[in-house]
């Protein structure tokens, strides 16, 4: 089957989601729509498709799958717009910025019996894919805590970097929404249901919502506890770690270093189970990944990648650590709807 496919936002990511579509046996690039009709045009000019102003045009194009990669305020209309014309739904992360939009996004989704992914890039490393590997198999026994630390690698508002997240909040959601996220769905993932958190934060931004370093202490039903920091410095950086009660885990990108006695040195850990067709066209990445996963679900050969559902969970911790960030209190994770 060939999927008739268009993309809703074509700067930088949205623009390489094009890019992997259009190089897919299995996929058609009906076209690419963007607010800004000089970018939709260069980028439909390049991949030879047609260029669309409007993402409701591109929706009556009688889509199989639409991949959404707006600021994140239009990713909940945009999304919900398709799913009422039954149209698969390849959605960028956050899934919203409000816990309305991404319940009214699960309804939808149910409603219309639609399928959907949320490209987390944790779910496209094969070391994220082997940690929770060893998890799963009781490895770390009674999971303890986790911790996330690490830097977006950009640079901060006052040295005259201007990240979107951090330039336009009330589009992005601020950036423990926008960027937090990818970290949220892994914690949920391994400890379960979030309860609690509390989050402070500092920006050089001045006259706006705009929080640029933060760190979190998200409480879990089971016991476990999450640290949670991110920012926006210059130097990228980043380290998970996963303790239990049987040993524990360190990992990045690269390495996954696992510890059971403090008098051994630690084992690495071969990352090898991650399923061969998902390394597809590394150079694209978590695209043509998000791909395949998505074509998985619609062929109902995969149910783990992550989705609305999964988004949702996330949302629901990085909306409360927001509102602690504001109140300075801790707060409490909104009941789960699902």
């Amino acid at each position: 089957m060939t999927f008739k496919v268009g993309v809703v936002g074509v700067r930088d990511s949205g623009a390489k989601f094009a890019e992997a579509v259009n190089e897919r046996p299995d996929m058609n690039l009906i076209g690419v729509a963007d607010l800004l009709k000089e970018r939709a045009d260069a980028v439909a000019s390049s991949l030879s498709t047609r260029a669309f102003y409007d993402a409701k045009d591109l929706i009556d194009e009688g889509l199989d799958i639409i991949v959404v990669v707006t600021a994140n305020a239009g990713h909940a209309p945009i999304s919900i717009a398709a799913m009422e014309k039954g149209i698969h739904v390849v959605c960028e992360k956050p899934i919203s910025i409000s816990l309305q939009d991404a319940e009214d996004m699960i309804a939808a989704e149910e409603k219309y019996k639609t399928k959907s992914m949320v490209p987390f890039s944790v779910n496209f490393t094969p070391t994220f894919w082997r940690a929770r590997e060893m998890v799963r198999d009781g490895k770390l026994g009674q999971i303890l805590s986790m911790r996330r630390v690490r830097s977006r690698g950009y640079g901060y508002y006052s040295e005259g970097f201007r990240h979107p997240a951090i330039e336009i909040p009330e589009q992005s959601g601020q950036w423990i929404i926008h960027h937090g996220v990818h970290d949220a769905v892994y914690f949920n993932d391994i400890l379960g249901n979030p309860l609690t958190t509390y989050t402070s934060g500092i920006s050089t931004v001045e006259g706006k919502d705009s929080v640029e370093d933060f760190a979190s202490i998200i409480n879990y039903q089971d016991g476990g506890i999450a640290m949670h920091g991110d920012g926006m410095a210059a130097l990228r950086y980043g380290h998970f770690g996963i303790n239990g009660t049987k040993g524990c885990l360190m990992f990045d990108a690269d390495k996954l270093l696992f510890q059971s006695n403090p008098d051994a040195r630690p084992e690495e850990i071969a990352c090898d189970t991650f399923p061969d067709h998902w390394l597809m066209n590394e150079k694209s990445g978590r695209y043509h990944k998000s791909l395949n996963a998505m074509c998985d679900k619609i062929n109902n050969e995969g149910s783990f990648w992550t989705g609305i559902k999964e988004g949702y969970q996330a949302q629901r911790v990085v909306v409360a650590q927001t509102e602690s960030l504001m109140s300075g209190q801790l707060v409490s994770v909104s009941p789960s709807i699902i």
